[in-house]
């Protein structure tokens, strides 16, 4: 230890008490910002784990009634009805009777997202658009998921919502809004288990909160305010400091607000605060002057330095410590500035090799010495190539090639890495994935599939977005391919890189090659491997470039939807009703019910009849009650229906039916 650094310890240890005493306060206050910056996150970790919990049974019970409507085949027709508000309002409500929510909200619009008729709390809505969330239903025009969950402010009252598809066979009809209201039980149920006040903000006020809130002293107006600001704030009012964290609810219509005491956690430390200012304040009447010159020079450098050092744990490597003595304080602060250069050049090579290569391969690379050699493995590959890039770019500026082929490489990627693959290079207007190397899953093949879907449907979304700006549009042609390759650092000693070789690779780029404008070709490896996940329909034996034999090739047209099982006791009754429906369907032409009006001409080729059919289905709930039906207890279900029925010749038939 050097001289000058011992004398200053020597004297401060004589006569900084006031130094002492400050550092000490710095780092009670640096304790107590620890602390609540803690109970912060704690607080806005258990409140968001308790909110999703409420949230996700809510969400079931919400997906349970939208499954409901969504399978229905009479929603389908009342959809269809939608002309008749007060017809399909008296069906909604006999629904809801059925599935036990006779609170909820229900409403209808067309597959174009019209609204067509919903009722809250039993009554027709006058206006059915206000039942719709906006933002809900755009993304489900737009996009390819067929539910969503959110919520939606009605006629002053906060509702969590569940939107879904409606379809008829396969065919899509509309869109089908179920909601619960959010209350102040559920305000409660959430203030229990945060230990703390909530409030429910939509609108500019709250729509749901606990009674605790007025009770605490705790005004509306700063629930709402907590909104407007940082997701976190520490406000003081009636005495008691509360700590309000603003969390924003899905869909944009409003927010969850907690507020917290922080007088438990914060009053040992304004005890130990009060007792080091009187401590100070005696010091202060003691210490000499020079003493707190000497102690301020001391304390600087190492400031200077625990700022630096947190600024580096932040990931901020362009910390500066300014060398202002020759001590050993001096050294250190030199010392730390090399460190921090080294660190930021360290990450600038890897900020730029995450750029040049996939972060996957990267690590890959990282993980052992790097050295020329591979490794058998098998990896299904996708190449994706813009069909007649030479002619459609014909004519343009090279700024503007660059910009187009940036886009379409943009987009395309994205796909690749959504499904978990790994862009291996870029060959002009080609993109180049594999799936398998240097990592591998158990559906490697159907991720590489799923990544040629998502790389046609992308290129054709900017294909269109071009088409509306009078641009041309582009096309692209997909080829996977599913086999043993090598894969490993291949190149010089000088410049490495990571890529696969081999025949798989080679099929891959041909069926790419021969691949139509948003056509996708797998081959016949890939094929038996995602048959029973994809739709796909035979190309034909495909004679490639540099093959001896014909390969057979398959277009895939798209994903298959992942079956849905159905519990035990629900399975019973789909099972119940779909006999009670067999019995009431014609084997042959002509009809098995007995007419109770009917009419025939005189040669017989024409008839008309009218019958009528009364049928009781009984169900018998195993265990739990089915979540179609809120009932625990074995009943029976008459059903009604009158049938109109033409026969004209031999092979015309006509049905109508009226439940």
């Amino acid at each position: 230890m050097g001289k000058s650094f011992r004398t200053k310890m020597f004297v401060a240890l004589l006569g900084l008490l006031v130094p002492m005493l400050a550092l000490i306060l710095i780092a009670v206050n640096h304790t107590t910002d620890k602390q609540v910056e803690s109970f912060t996150s704690q607080s806005a970790t258990r409140s968001q784990e308790a909110f999703k919990e409420a949230e996700d049974l809510n969400r079931d019970v919400l997906t349970t009634l939208g499954i409901r409507f969504a399978t229905s085949s009479r929603s389908a027709a009342l959809i269809r009805e939608h002309d008749d508000t007060a017809f399909v309002a008296a069906n909604l409500r006999y629904d809801l009777d059925l599935s036990g929510h006779d609170s909820a909200l229900v409403a209808f619009t067309n597959i174009e997202g019209i609204p067509v008729a919903g009722i809250v709390r039993r009554r027709l809505l006058r206006d059915a658009a206000e039942a719709v969330p906006g933002q809900l239903l755009d993304s489900l025009l737009v996009g390819p998921d067929t539910t969503k969950f959110g919520y939606k402010l009605i006629e002053g009252r906060l509702y969590s919502v569940y939107m879904s598809l409606v379809r008829l066979a396969r065919t899509p009809e509309g869109f089908v809004i179920v909601g619960t209201p959010i209350d102040a039980r559920m305000a409660e149920d959430l203030g229990r288990a945060v230990t703390g006040e909530v409030c429910f903000v939509a609108a500019d006020r709250c729509v749901a909160a606990t009674a605790g809130m007025s009770a605490n002293g705790l005004p509306e107006g700063d629930m709402v305010d907590a909104t407007r600001g940082t997701p976190t704030n520490i406000i003081t009012r009636g005495g008691k400091r509360w700590l309000l964290i603003a969390n924003p609810l899905a869909g944009g219509v409003g927010y969850r607000v907690i507020a917290r005491q922080l007088d438990p956690l914060l009053q040992p430390f304004d005890d130990i605060k009060r007792v080091l200012l009187r401590a100070g304040l005696l010091a202060l009447l003691l210490a000499p002057l020079f003493a707190v010159f000497l102690a301020r020079g001391l304390a600087r450098p190492v400031r200077a330095l625990v700022a630096a050092t947190s600024r580096v744990a932040r990931g901020d490597y362009t910390a500066f410590v300014p060398v202002t003595t020759n001590d050993e304080l001096g050294t250190l602060s030199g010392a730390f500035n090399e460190m921090t250069q080294g660190l930021l050049l360290k990450e600038q090579y890897r900020g730029l090799l995450d750029k040049v290569i996939s972060p996957e391969i990267a690590n890959e690379m990282l993980k052992s010495d790097i050295s020329l050699g591979g490794e058998n493995r098998e990896v299904t590959i996708v190449f994706a190539d813009i069909r007649g890039f030479t002619p459609f770019t014909e004519g343009m500026e090279p700024q503007e090639v660059i910009a187009i082929l940036n886009e379409t490489m943009d987009r395309a990627s994205a796909a690749v890495e959504r499904e978990g693959g790994v862009v291996d290079k870029y060959i002009g207007d080609e993109i180049m994935a594999l799936f398998g190397a240097p990592l591998s899953h158990n559906d490697d093949a159907e991720s590489a599939v799923r990544a040629a879907v998502g790389i046609r449907d992308a290129i054709q979304a900017l294909s269109d977005e071009r088409v509306s700006r009078g641009q041309r549009g582009i096309g692209v042609g997909v080829g996977v391919n599913t086999g043993i390759v090598v894969a490993g650092n291949m190149g010089s000693e000088r410049r490495l890189n990571y890529t696969v070789l081999g025949d798989a690779v080679n099929v891959a780029a041909r069926l790419c090659s021969q691949a139509q404008p948003q056509e996708i070709l797998i081959g016949e490896s890939t094929y038996r491997i995602v048959a029973d996940a994809v739709i796909a329909k035979p190309a034909g034996n495909r004679m490639l470039k540099g093959m001896s034999q014909p390969m057979p090739a398959y277009a895939v047209e798209g994903i298959k939807a992942p079956r849905v099982r159905l519990a035990p006791a629900l399975r019973s009754v789909v099972v119940a009703i779909a006999a009670a429906a067999a019995l009431g369907l014609p084997h042959d032409a002509q009809s098995q019910r007995k007419p109770l009006v009917s009419y025939t001409n005189a040669s017989g080729s024409r008839q008309a009849a009218i019958s009528a059919r009364f049928e009781v289905t009984g169900y018998a709930p195993q265990n739990a009650p089915p979540w179609l039906i809120p009932e625990t207890d074995p009943f029976v279900a008459p059903r009604a229906s009158v049938y109109g029925e033409v026969f004209a010749g031999e092979k015309t038939y006509g049905l109508a039916e009226l439940r």
